[in-house]
Order: structure tokens, then C-alpha cells, then sequence
């Protein structure tokens, strides 16, 4: 990745202001060298001449008229663990220094690091307790089709979420949205850039990314696509207030665990199970150095085993600031004492175990909702907004936060050629 030097950048700031692109939802926006190109005819690009995500309305789009018709559903799964080169901590400080020993498998003489990401910097991965993953669920409806991805990454840029895009759309498959979420799991590798070997290295593997993210999300979607069948939808709304604290006051949580199951039409069989619920994956805490998907693992594995026909996908929901596992009180006696603590691999399958136990225990009791065939809709605008974090423009301008920026005046994305110094 080229070095961005902040002498550089900052005069480049100091000419113009710099913003990112977001996709989000109905937020309007006046300036007209912002506001998105409007699509006259045929189905919209994945991106504009701009480098901008086009606006979608769907039903409405060209290309994208009805809505009527069949539910159908497919869902998919496919790992994305990369591989580790096991390393041995001997003076037990959880850092990798140039004498601790290491397993070179691919025979190069250097030790390749994977640093996990969402506490410290400088967290490297001894190993895998259990594989991060890329589910998804493909939804069509009509002439609307939509991909919903949940990986076990703490997070994921919008330019790697437009890479997905535009892979699947070369790959041949005719998806008009493809939503791309985290479970923000705090024990997978580093994808933003913020956690590497130190707080001037970026911990983001672009190979990683393409070939293994990328490429597996995309198969995935292309598996789920081809094996849609038509569904009904199935909905249960729920609580799980033992198993989440909020560590920052106020005290203010989104205490609903939901549930949305797809179920063939034809015999009641679960296709995919989702789960959207707000509690950071983060029940191992800072000192683990085992990949994991922390209790969404658990979560989704009890799941499927009370619906084996079915993929299991955890969406996380409302969890900043900060609903989080740290203060629950773990597998706790008849006398009130932890059994548990966080940090602990039990812990984390007492979270996810019982996440999933009430989630299913909602689904299949009489408060559950059968949605039958239900309306689906999109819609999408993409919008920029100013960078005022000093730290984060910093990061920007060394090159540790692999994202793309746009220039203010005319809302066009910066070339390589502006952004490399």
C-alpha cells in the first residue's frame, strides 16, 4: 500500500476539503456536484462516473418495475479464516517479537503475521478456535433481488463493500442491492487498518481481502442464488437482558432480539435463520489470541442445531455506546456467584447459547408472527460527509485506512495519482 505523508495530504487538505462517500438511506442532499447521477435508463451501475453509488428505488427503478410474486430464498456459508502461522509466546506478554519462534508454512523465511483486531494493536493470532465466516441470504421477490452478507470481521470499509458488488455483478449474478454488514466480532483478523503491529502499521492484507473475503462472499452469494426456493417469512421479537450490559451512562439499550426465519412454502422447512441482536461479540476479551467469531459462533451453531435444515446468520444490531458482554454476570450459581468470567471461552458459549435459546424459544411460541409472503422494498442514496476527526484524518493521510475520499468542490472521487504521495 503506498505511504501517504501528512505534509503532503495537508496541503491537499488545505485547498480543499476531503470527504468520504457513504451509502445510506434518504438523506437529501443540495449541492449539486454531491447529489448523486440520477439513472435515466436500464438497471443502475454499481458505481457512477463519479465513483459514487447510485440512487435506487426499488420498485420504481428501470429495471426494477414489480414486486409481485413469489418470496424466494436461499442462504449460503462459506469460511474466510486465513491461515496462520502459529507463533510461540515465550515471554507471555501476548506480542510477537523477533526471537519468539514461529511455524513458517509457506517456507518464505518471514514470519506473516495476522493481527486481530478490536483491542490493542499489536495482537497477532496464535491460532483458530473456530472459523470466521461470510453467511448470506439471497431474496427475491418480482423483479427485486437483494444479497444480505453478514461477515465475522469487526468491520468493513464501503469501498471493499463496492469490491463485493462489482465481483458479483462480473460474476454473472443479477442482484439489484447487496447489503453488506459485521458482526463486529472482536477476535477476528484486522480489516479496517487500525489494529496492526503497531500504531503506524496498518494490519490490512489487501490479498486477504480480495481472495479470500471477497471471493468467498461472492460464492456464496452465487450459491444462495442458485439455490433460492420459495418461502414464507416467519418473525419473533424477544429479550435476552441478562446477557448484555451497558458499560457507558447513560444506561440505554435496544433490548430486542429478533428473529427472522425463512421457511420453504412448500414442507415448513427452515431455509435460514437470522438473528439480529445488539451485544458486542467481545466475551473473549483482549487477551485471547485464537481467532473466533466469539458467541455468534455458539449462537448460530445452537440455532442450527434446533433447525438443521437451515443457515444460521447473526446480524449484530445497536451496540455502540457500549452494549457489550463485559459485565454480564456469567453462568451464574444458585448462590449468585460468576462461573464464567469474560475472557473465557465458556462465557462466550453461555452468551451465544442462550442468545439462541431465547431467540428460538420466541420463534416457536404463539407470540411469533407468521409474515406469509411479505412486501419487500428498497431503497438507497448515497451522500459524503466532512471528516472532523483529527485522529482519522491522520490515519487517512498515512495510508493506514485502506478508503477512498472525494473532493469537496466537486463531490469526484481522488485518483491514485492524488491520493499516492
Amino acid at each position: 500500500m503506498p505511504i501517504r505523508t501528512v505534509r503532503s495530504r495537508a496541503q491537499a487538505v488545505a485547498s480543499a476539503a476531503i470527504l468520504l462517500a457513504i451509502t445510506s438511506g434518504l438523506v437529501a442532499c443540495d449541492d449539486e456536484a454531491l447529489a448523486p447521477v440520477q439513472q435515466t435508463e436500464g438497471p443502475p451501475p454499481v458505481v457512477d462516473e463519479k465513483g459514487r453509488v447510485p440512487n435506487l428505488v426499488c420498485p420504481g427503478s428501470p429495471g426494477c418495475q414489480s414486486t409481485a410474486g413469489d418470496l424466494i430464498v436461499g442462504a449460503a456459508a462459506r469460511p474466510i479464516t486465513p491461515p496462520i502461522e502459529p507463533w510461540t509466546d515465550t515471554n507471555g506478554d501476548g506480542l510477537r517479537n523477533l526471537a519468539e519462534p514461529f511455524d513458517d508454512l509457506n517456507g518464505n523465511g518471514e514470519w506473516d503475521g495476522v493481527f486481530m483486531a478490536g483491542f490493542s494493536n499489536g495482537r497477532a493470532a496464535t491460532g483458530v478456535h473456530d472459523d470466521v465466516w461470510s453467511r448470506v441470504i439471497v431474496i427475491r421477490k418480482g423483479d427485486l433481488a437483494i444479497g444480505m452478507v453478514a461477515l465475522d470481521l469487526v468491520g468493513f470499509f464501503h469501498d471493499d463493500i463496492v469490491r463485493i458488488r462489482v465481483a458479483a455483478k462480473e460474476a454473472g449474478l443479477d442482484l439489484d442491492q447487496i447489503v453488506v454488514s459485521t458482526t463486529h466480532t472482536h477476535e477476528a483478523p484486522d480489516t479496517m487498518g487500525i489494529w496492526g503491529e503497531n500504531a503506524a502499521t496498518s494490519g490490512y492484507d489487501p490479498e486477504y481481502v480480495d481472495e479470500t473475503i471477497i471471493a468467498r462472499t461472492v460464492e456464496a452469494l452465487k450459491e444462495a442464488s442458485d439455490n433460492g426456493r420459495s418461502a414464507t417469512a416467519r418473525l419473533a421479537v424477544t429479550e435476552a437482558p441478562t446477557l448484555v450490559n451497558d458499560t457507558r451512562l447513560p444506561d440505554v439499550r435496544d433490548q430486542a432480539l429478533s428473529v427472522l426465519q425463512f421457511r420453504d412454502a412448500a414442507t415448513a422447512s427452515p431455509i435460514a435463520t437470522t438473528v439480529f441482536w445488539g451485544n458486542h461479540p467481545e466475551a473473549l476479551g483482549s487477551d485471547n489470541t485464537l481467532l473466533t467469531s466469539d458467541y455468534a459462533h455458539f449462537l448460530r451453531e445452537e440455532m442450527e442445531s434446533r433447525y438443521p435444515s437451515s443457515v444460521a446468520v447473526f446480524f449484530s444490531g445497536s451496540l455502540g455506546g457500549l452494549s457489550t458482554t463485559i459485565g454480564v454476570l456469567g453462568c451464574p450459581s444458585d448462590q449468585g456467584t460468576e462461573g464464567c468470567p469474560q475472557g473465557t471461552w465458556e462465557r462466550a458459549e453461555y452468551i451465544g447459547r442462550g442468545a439462541a435459546t431465547a431467540g428460538a424459544t420466541a420463534l416457536d411460541g404463539s407470540g411469533a408472527v407468521d409474515l406469509g409472503v411479505p412486501e419487500i422494498a428498497i431503497r438507497r442514496r448515497a451522500f459524503l460527509t466532512t471528516t472532523t476527526n483529527g485522529a482519522l484524518l491522520i490515519a487517512f493521510f498515512i495510508g493506514l485506512l485502506p478508503r477512498n475520499l472525494f473532493w469537496f468542490d466537486t463531490g469526484v472521487q481522488l485518483t491514485q495519482e492524488e491520493s499516492d504521495v
